[in-house]
């Protein structure tokens, strides 16, 4: 039952802005607990993603670093699933993204959708990974009992508007 109140929680969170809402994105767990879930996290959040954006039409620019485990392995699974992504450069121009990952047409001057994500420790034994691209994001809590990762509920899902 306390599960369920937190994941309602969780998912009411994330569907009231968290694409919207400015602030500081990445990983927020102890760095031995991120290494340790940094590759099933990635892998699970890169399949759910396929699922909501095509990978072959969408494009991605991280919006912020991703030098952590779980950002390192995000942008990898992300780009094993046939997304394009660009990452953050501080030195590149504005401050933006730069092309890494498959061609993308460099004619058209996208630089793709914005990606942002977060994770970060609810409780003793509960992770929540939330994903934005553009307006639109993706977040599920993951349960890290007994030394694994294991979903703790479904994906909860923000469409951005306009979106059917």
């Amino acid at each position: 039952m306390k599960l369920i109140q937190i994941f309602a929680l969780l998912s009411a969170a994330v569907l009231s802005g968290c694409a919207t809402t400015p602030g500081p994105y990445g990983n927020y767990l102890e760095p031995q607990t991120s290494e340790a879930y940094s590759q099933q996290l990635a892998q699970d959040v890169a399949t759910q993603m396929a699922r909501v954006w095509a990978p072959a039409q969408t494009e991605l620019s991280l919006e912020h670093p991703a030098k952590d485990g779980f950002g390192v392995a995000l942008v990898d699974a992300l780009r094993g699933a046939g997304f394009a992504v660009r990452e953050y450069d501080e030195h590149g121009p504005g401050g933006k993204s730069q092309q890494e990952g498959p061609a993308v047409d460099a004619g058209s001057g996208s630089t793709g959708s914005e990606l942002r994500y977060v994770v970060d420790q609810l409780d003793k034994n509960l992770v929540r990974v939330s994903v934005a691209v553009g307006e639109e994001g993706i977040a599920r809590a993951y349960s890290t009992e007994g030394g694994s990762v294991t979903p703790a509920g479904i994906w909860a899902i923000r469409k951005g508007q306009g979106s059917t």
